[in-house]
């Protein structure tokens, strides 16, 4: 490579660097200024093309860090409970009797957050293709589908469709609650 090129090439991550540094000095002032909390983040999802904005108007205070629980409602805990370990591969966290009833959550291995099956109204979510109260990834959706199936799960659709963001099919577990399972495109 010439000493031209590899000078140019110096002097453009330079300016680039100047005009980052410049740009965070400008967007720090900005956010320092009283008054000032309305910040915005947008990510998009690669996958799902989804769009989400965050507005932070706490002047930058985070209020909340991860999502705790999702709520199924269930006729019966140790039913549900057989269904979505046997099923689907959750694990039981936590099993106590609280002052409001028995208290009992399920994960998948390594998530974030816990599923709570509490004793309610089940399967109140109106069944419809691809939605469901609960969402779960699958990475082979039709080797999947095809071992739940064998196992007795019921579906709404007769086999995993694709559609635009990949693979979908929606099972039913003993209350009608639909579980969307999902594959995402590859």
């Amino acid at each position: 490579m010439s000493s031209t090129r590899v000078f140019s090439m110096a002097l453009c991550l330079v300016v680039l660097s100047l005009v980052f540094v410049a740009q965070s000095k400008s967007e720090q002032s900005e956010n320092d200024t009283p008054g000032a909390g309305n910040q915005v983040e947008v990510k998009t999802d690669k996958f799902s093309n989804v769009t989400t904005v965050n507005r932070n108007q706490h002047g930058g205070a985070k209020m909340f860090s991860r999502i705790m629980y999702v709520t199924v409602f269930v006729s019966d805990q140790d039913k549900a409970l057989d269904f979505y370990t046997s099923s689907f591969g959750f694990q039981k966290h936590a099993d106590y009797k609280g002052p409001e009833g028995r208290f009992l959550t399920i994960a998948l291995k390594d998530q974030g957050f816990e599923v709570l099956l509490w004793p309610g109204s089940a399967g109140q979510a109106e069944a419809a293709p691809g939605v469901g109260t609960l969402f779960i990834e699958s990475d082979d959706l039709r080797k999947d589908f095809a071992e739940l199936k064998a196992r007795g799960v019921k579906f709404l659709e007769p086999e995993p469709e694709t559609y635009p963001f990949g693979m979908r099919v929606t099972a039913l577990d003993p209350d009608g609650n639909p579980v969307a399972l999902r594959q995402r495109r590859k």
